[in-house]
Parts: structure tokens; C-alpha cells; sequence
């Protein structure tokens, strides 16, 4: 599209060519996309090349993007408060790029949870009232003596309307939805072979996305109710129930603000309310969310709140290890896992494993420069960088007698 692109080279004469052999042609040609080309654009011009009467085109594709359209300060948040008071602390979000850019804003939940033993997770485990959201489920099927599934069950409760959902992917066949949406729904998957077994083996696991509005009116936690269903192959129970809990937001901390809309140059305050109301003494953690809605750049932000008794008149420095939840979880291709570490530890161990408890990467980091806050990124290889497959993934951080485990799902 040449209303995108500037050639800075024409037609030139680059010499002769020996049969058989190869030849590079260094700086043969460059370009440059307009300021004005709209985020992931793609962009396809052709490579003409002329011997005699004969006559070879090639086309090389782009993408246009800008990888970071807005900025916030701070980065990350650690603050120390006595219990029974309140507080707050301003984030500012400016746009850095050129055009106008729409996001939100929310908190999330990294105290993880315990789903040990269970056949469905779901990649959540909080919700906001009034939210539109994808819920993505994982079935696993860990039957000892080898009996198939054949249907998945999931009960939504009032309160939850379901917008949309798709088959469970993943098994040596699938898992079809049978369609059903609206509020307080039962939804059935189901899938068998010609000869009526099931299509989920077992050591399989499959994944099912699940769109999702939840009313503003919820004031408790959400409760799931499941049941998985074998071809009665094996040993009874033919079928397995279970529970799946998504959380009521944070108590602790809230924001002023979900959304907002920022010309060139704008910036918006967020304030940050603290409220330590009827905690406990401890260490509290979470994440802030920000979004373009056009999925061009996000951003998360470590949040760590340190509930004590004792007043102190220092600047808060961590003292304390703490891992947090990953961003984006699910993903695809890479994920940030965000930590702290105490001041006293130099060296820690960060470890993937797969769903078969087996390590995939190791990480080892360096913390001897006492930052405030460290994070990594994987890309989804292990070890010797392989590409690994889709599924859910555990890691592990040990940093002196502190262990941490985690769950996060690669989706491709």
C-alpha cells in the first residue's frame, strides 16, 4: 500500500549473478511508515527482479504497530498501614502515542487458591459485578483405569448470564456445547466415538471459553456446580461433581475509576483506596489491570499492602517475599511473573512444571541489587527451546525457606 510506505531506493542495477551460487544484497532498499498508519496495519509491497526477458516478483509482508500507547507512574505500589484506617494513593495513566485511546482499569486477586484434586478450573478465580469477561475451563481427566469422558456439565448461577460458549479442546475429539445461553443456565458438552466412548482420554485435558456478563447487584461470592460424566468403562463413579468458587472483588482496595478516554498527550488520576478495616496483621497483594481496549499495550502493577501495628516514620522498603499472579493469564505467546524478595536474599528459583509435575523451565535471578521488585517473561519453551504445547502450567519460586506456587494457563 503505497500510501503507507516511502522507498528510499529505486531500480539499480546490482551486477551479475553465477549460476548456481547465492548472492546477498545488502541495503537493497528500506522504508518508512507514516505516523498516521492505523495500530497492526498490515503492509504488502512486491520485490521485482529482471534478468534479460524473464521476470520474478516477490511480495514482503509487515505489520504496523505502536507497542506502547500509554504510560503509568507509579510502576508498582508497596504501602504500610495500621489497621482500622484508611488511606489512598494516586496513578496517574497518560497516552503517549498519537491518536485518542480508550481503557480500563481493575484489580486483581494473585493470593491464588488451592485446586488440588479437582477435574474443572476455571482461569479465574475473581469477577468484578457488571463485567462482560471471557471464563476459560479446563477439564482434566485423571481416571486411574482409563475410562473416557463423554459430557461435561457446568451449573451458572443467577446472577451470571452466559453470552456465548464453545466446544472443550483438546481430547482426541471434542467436547460440543449444546448451545445454551441466558442467566442461571445449565450447560451440557458432549462428545463420543461411533462406538459410543468417550472422546476425553484420560491423562487428556481440554479447554472451553465461556462469555460471561455478572449482574452489579452480587454481593457474595460466585459458586459453580460441575459434573463430569465417564463411558462407564472402568470402575465406578461413572461421574464426578464439584464446586468451582470465583471471588467477590478485593475489600481491601478500590478504584475510583474502570474506564476512561484519553486524547494525545492526556493523562488521567486514578485514586487508590486503602482500607485495612477489620484485616488482620499481614502482608496483602494484588494486581492493577490497565487495558487498551484495542488491544495495543497493557499494563500491570504490583500492589503489596503491609498491615501492622507499629507505626514507622522510614520510607517502606520490602522486606518481604511475595510472588504474584502472571499477566495475561491465560496467554499466548509470553506471560510476566512478578515477585518481591527480601533484602536478605540474593539468589532465588523460579521453576515451571507441566499438568505431569514435570520441571520445564528454571529460572535462576540474581535479587542482589535489592530492587523494589522483579519480574520475568516466559515465552511458553522450556528448557531447550522447544515450543510447548497448550495447557496449565504451575511455577514455583524458592527463595530461602519461602516457597510459592502458582497455576497459569498457556492457550494457543
Amino acid at each position: 500500500d503505497d500510501e503507507f510506505i516511502t522507498l528510499l531506493d529505486g531500480t539499480e542495477d546490482f551486477g551479475t549473478i553465477t549460476a548456481n551460487t547465492i548472492s546477498t544484497i545488502e541495503n537493497a532498499f528500506s522504508f518508512e511508515v507514516s505516523e498516521l498508519t492505523p495500530d497492526f496495519h498490515p503492509i504488502q509491497f512486491s520485490v521485482v527482479i529482471t534478468s534479460g526477458d524473464n521476470i520474478w516478483e516477490s511480495f514482503i509482508n509487515l505489520t504496523a504497530y505502536e507497542p506502547n500507547v500509554f504510560s503509568v507512574d507509579p510502576t508498582f505500589i508497596e504501602k504500610e498501614m495500621r489497621t482500622d484506617v484508611i488511606d489512598t494513593e494516586l496513578l496517574t495513566i497518560t497516552n503517549v502515542s498519537i491518536r485518542t485511546i480508550t481503557y480500563t482499569i481493575r484489580t486483581e486477586d494473585t493470593t491464588g487458591r488451592d485446586l488440588t484434586g479437582s477435574y474443572i478450573v476455571c482461569s479465574t478465580d475473581h469477577f468484578t459485578p457488571g463485567e462482560t469477561v471471557d471464563w476459560i475451563f479446563t477439564v482434566y481427566n485423571l481416571s486411574p483405569d482409563n475410562e473416557w469422558v463423554t459430557d461435561v456439565y457446568i451449573e451458572f448461577p443467577a446472577g451470571v448470564t452466559v453470552n456465548s460458549a464453545t466446544d472443550f479442546v483438546g481430547g482426541t475429539g471434542d467436547l460440543v456445547c449444546d448451545g445454551t445461553i441466558g442467566e442461571a443456565v445449565e450447560i451440557n458438552w458432549h462428545g463420543v466415538t461411533g462406538m459410543g466412548y468417550g472422546v476425553l482420554h484420560a491423562g487428556q485435558a481440554a479447554m472451553a471459553t465461556v462469555n460471561v456478563t455478572t449482574t452489579t447487584e452480587f454481593a457474595g461470592n460466585i459458586v459453580l456446580n460441575y459434573e463430569i460424566v465417564g463411558d462407564e468403562y472402568g470402575d465406578e463413579p461413572h461421574s464426578v461433581t464439584g464446586t468451582i468458587g470465583i471471588n467477590y472483588p478485593l475489600s481491601w482496595i478500590t478504584l475510583n475509576s474502570s474506564s476512561g478516554t484519553l486524547l494525545s498527550g492526556e493523562s488521567d488520576e486514578i485514586v487508590i483506596t486503602f482500607d485495612t478495616n477489620e484485616l488482620a496483621l499481614g502482608t496483602y497483594s494484588c494486581n492493577i489491570i490497565i487495558n487498551d481496549v484495542e488491544e495495543r499495550d497493557y499494563k500491570i502493577i504490583p500492589v503489596t499492602l503491609l498491615v501492622t501495628n507499629v507505626d514507622s516514620d522510614d520510607d517502606f522498603s520490602p522486606s518481604y517475599t511475595q510472588l504474584f499472579g502472571n499477566y495475561p493469564n491465560p496467554f499466548n505467546p509470553a506471560t510476566t511473573i512478578s515477585f518481591t524478595v527480601d533484602n536478605n536474599i540474593n539468589n532465588i528459583t523460579l521453576e515451571i512444571y507441566n499438568i505431569k509435575g514435570q520441571i520445564v523451565k528454571t529460572f535462576q535471578i540474581d535479587t542482589s541489587a535489592h530492587l523494589p521488585s522483579y519480574s520475568v517473561v516466559w515465552d511458553g519453551k522450556n528448557n531447550s527451546h522447544q515450543t510447548l504445547s497448550s495447557g496449565v502450567y504451575f511455577y514455583k519460586m524458592k527463595a530461602g525457606k519461602y516457597t510459592s506456587v502458582k497455576k497459569m494457563i498457556l492457550m494457543k
